[in-house]
């Protein structure tokens, strides 16, 4: 991957030739901790200042855009010039895929039906979700432009099995459910699938919104600049009964690693510290070690599941740039948002 972000992009040039560094001085992963400080959103945002409006930092240039572009996203949280990423249909395609597996581990399965309460803004979960949904073959109601009593009549009377929104509209859409004289525990939903607002690693908020529902909560994490999929999610045994939640990272698709937060230098397992990606499987935008930045310790035991991959303990605690943003499901109450998706 080295050689095709020093062949195309800029961002990524420059800074192998500021560090005197080549590409195949990159042979592996211990060379690309030793050798390749992590990329922070403050450089992309600089990047992206002194070339708007796409910055340097992607593969994805017009020519390649107007040949196969599939759609724009923006990275939310971040001061000064927005960040925003094009991805292919190749990306697309690799998003699906991936996205498709991680459900499909989550719990997903034939008989489901999806309700689909977002905005579909440029934002990455929803619609990485929708073309992994499409992947499985799995049916989908479509939830954006409405208010919470239109939203809370279609799963009463149309009764979906998942539903997919951030957790605080779980935690009012069921309010408003009960208001309409139904409790959401007799409702058809047996998993809320989260995302956008720190879920499963609160404990009283994933208490809360599993028993006013009756249902599981899972999540997916990830970000937008390293995807173009999920990079973390919930297993049947995210959260046991003797011990902190946890979820799955991809491994064979990106490399995890956590660093100190002022350091910036590697933790060992076991350490708190900051997330960083390094994703191996997109044409428009791989990155080398970008800090993703949210707090969380690794565990790379064997989970009970079966997988062997390495699972974030506690889930994701807080981001290190922790910004107030809107609500990704169209509530439009303010949230504080330490995990992104």
């Amino acid at each position: 991957m080295a050689p095709f972000l020093y062949e195309n992009s800029q961002f990524y040039r420059r800074r192998f030739d500021r560090l005197g560094l080549l590409p195949t001085d990159l042979r592996n992963v211990d060379d690309l901790i030793a050798k390749w400080p992590v990329v922070d959103k403050i450089e992309m945002a600089e990047d992206a200042a002194a070339d708007p409006p796409y910055g340097t930092y992607t593969t994805m240039n017009d020519a390649l855009w107007a040949e196969r572009g599939w759609m724009m996203f923006s990275s939310s949280g971040t001061t000064g010039a927005p960040r925003v990423f094009r991805y292919s249909h190749i990306d697309r395609e690799l998003w699906a895929w991936a996205n498709a597996r991680a459900l499909h581990a989550m719990g997903f399965h034939n008989g489901d039906t999806v309700f689909m309460i977002t905005g579909y803004g440029p934002h990455v979960w929803a619609w990485g979700v929708q073309y992994a949904l499409a992947k499985m073959g799995l049916p989908t109601l479509p939830g954006g432009g409405m208010d919470a009593k239109a939203r809370a009549n279609i799963v009463i009377r149309y009764r979906p099995t998942i539903l997919l929104c951030t957790p605080s509209y779980a935690l009012h859409l069921g309010r408003t459910i009960e208001a309409l004289g139904v409790d959401p525990r007799t409702t058809s939903v047996r998993m809320l699938f989260v995302a956008g607002e720190p879920g499963m690693s609160i404990a009283a908020t994933r208490e809360r919104i599993q028993e006013l529902w009756n249902a599981r909560l899972v999540e997916f994490y990830g970000c937008t600049e390293a995807s173009p999929h999920v990079g973390g999610f919930s297993c049947a045994y995210s959260q046991p009964s003797d011990g902190p939640v946890t979820t799955h990272l991809l491994e064979d698709v990106q490399v995890w690693e956590t660093v100190d937060p002022q350091s910036r230098r590697p933790q060992r397992t076991g350490e708190r510290g900051l997330t960083v990606c390094t994703n191996l499987n997109s044409e428009s935008s791989p990155q080398l070690r970008f800090l993703v930045g949210d707090y969380t310790i690794f565990d790379h035991g064997r989970c009970q599941c079966g997988r062997t991959h390495v699972r974030a303990v506690g889930s994701f605690t807080g981001r290190a740039d922790d910004l107030i943003n809107p609500c990704l499901s169209g509530c439009h109450t303010q949230t504080l948002r330490p995990t992104r998706c």
